[in-house]
C-alpha cells in the first residue's frame, strides 16, 4: 500500500525519533510509542500539513497494518482502551495501523526510506527522488 507523509524537513529515512518535533506533533507526544504519521491520499488531510514543502511515499504490506477501526483482536478492549498499551502492542506486532479520526490516518512504528520524495514547487510537488 502507498501511503504519504508530509514535512517541512528532507529526509533520506523517515524515522521515529523525530516524533513530537513539530508543533503539530507535539500533543501526540505524550503518548509513549514513538511514530510518524501517513496518509493514504496524495493530499494532506490536515490544514497544519497542506503547505509543506516535501512529500514522501512509502509503501507498506498490508498484512503490516492493523486496523484499529476494526480491532479485529479486541486490543481496545483487552487494554481497557489506554492508547499507550494498545500501541505497544501494535508496534511489537505490526509496522503500523490506521484508524479514523475525521480522515484515515496511518501512524508508522518503524523508520522507513521513503521510495519517492517530492518537492513542492508552486503549489504542485516534482519528484526529486
Amino acid at each position: 500500500m502507498k501511503l504519504y507523509h508530509f514535512s517541512n524537513n528532507k529526509f533520506d529515512t523517515i524515522k521515529i525519533d523525530y516524533f513530537g518535533y513539530n508543533s503539530y506533533t507535539k500533543n501526540d507526544a505524550q503518548y509513549l510509542i514513538k511514530r510518524f504519521f501517513c496518509y493514504d491520499t496524495l493530499q494532506a488531510k490536515e490544514y497544519t500539513l497542506k503547505n509543506c514543502d516535501y512529500r514522501y511515499t512509502i509503501e507498506i504490506d498490508d498484512n503490516n497494518i492493523y486496523n484499529l477501526d476494526n480491532d479485529n483482536l479486541k486490543l481496545k478492549e483487552i487494554f481497557n482502551f489506554d492508547i499507550d498499551l494498545i500501541l505497544d502492542y501494535i508496534s511489537k506486532n505490526y509496522i503500523a495501523c490506521c484508524y479514523t479520526t475525521s480522515f484515515l490516518c496511518y501512524c508508522i512504528f518503524q523508520n522507513i526510506k521513503p521510495v519517492k520524495t517530492e518537492k513542492r514547487l508552486y503549489n504542485e510537488y516534482k519528484k526529486i527522488s
